[in-house]
């Protein structure tokens, strides 16, 4: 039995073997042309800029709005380096001929077209990598918020969202729309649970209670917090909110 069984154990290991490598081939061929695709696409609209450049004229420049057409390229490709994917696609629809050489007229639409996949497949590698980071926010605010012992604590959060928000993805579709909900409930519970531990410090315990309430009454779409850790956090100490009653009498 040995025999046979050690050559088809062989046979098995270099079949399954030569099969991984095929795919991990096939994989990185596949991934390295949209790289090259991607490459090749805006190198083409650099060469592009500059044959234009060279050939504009005064006439040109006024019929493209006084704007020479190389500089709304380098508009464009600005625009693109920004990840603002939505304008460079309406500015390449809008742009058109007008200002451009009539010897580069035929180029252009070719330009276009692979200048339009290469940001698709940026744009989706960008919400990709959007979501990663909110979904890594989420974590860091569970923990953070847990644990924060003043709402200085939570400022780095603070920082990551907004900078976040910034990048706000506006492709419309529900991978993009549940992730904006995420990020609006991070950016919430941040917000709410750094004025609860502000008032909570000044010994407003009543009143950091009803803000840490509103998280559980007025939870956003996406909750980030369970209801049982909210109320954990609730102040029942009786000598703090005696307290509240003496800062209220001080209130204006």
């Amino acid at each position: 039995m040995l025999v046979f069984n050690l050559p088809l154990d062989y046979a098995a290991f270099m079949y399954s073997s030569i099969w991984r490598s095929f795919f991990i081939l096939v994989l990185s061929m596949v991934f390295s042309g949209a790289l090259f695709a991607a490459d090749d696409a805006s190198t083409s609209l650099e060469s592009f800029r500059k044959k234009i450049a060279a050939q504009e004229t005064d006439q040109q420049r006024q019929q493209s709005g006084g704007i020479s057409f190389s500089s709304q390229i380098k508009i464009l490709q600005a625009t693109i380096a920004r990840e603002e994917y939505d304008q460079a696609t309406s500015m390449l629809d809008n742009l058109g001929r007008y200002g451009l050489p009539s010897a580069l007229q035929e180029e252009w639409p070719q330009i276009v077209d692979s200048l339009k996949k290469e940001i698709a497949v940026k744009q989706a590698g960008s919400l990709d990598k959007w979501r990663k980071e909110i979904e890594s926010l989420i974590v860091d605010t569970r923990k953070t918020c847990l644990e924060a012992k003043g709402s200085a604590d939570l400022d780095s959060l603070l920082v990551r969202c907004a900078a976040l928000q910034m990048r706000r993805s506006s492709q419309n579709n529900v991978l993009a729309e549940r992730t904006n909900r995420k990020l609006v409930g991070a950016a919430s519970t941040i917000s709410t649970w750094a004025n609860f531990l502000d008032l909570r410090e000044t010994g407003n315990g009543k009143r950091a209670n009803e803000v840490l309430r509103s998280l559980i009454s007025g939870q956003s779409d996406f909750p980030i917090l369970k209801v049982e850790e909210i109320q954990a956090h609730l102040i029942t100490d009786t000598a703090e909110l005696l307290n509240t009653r003496v800062v209220a009498q001080f209130e204006f």
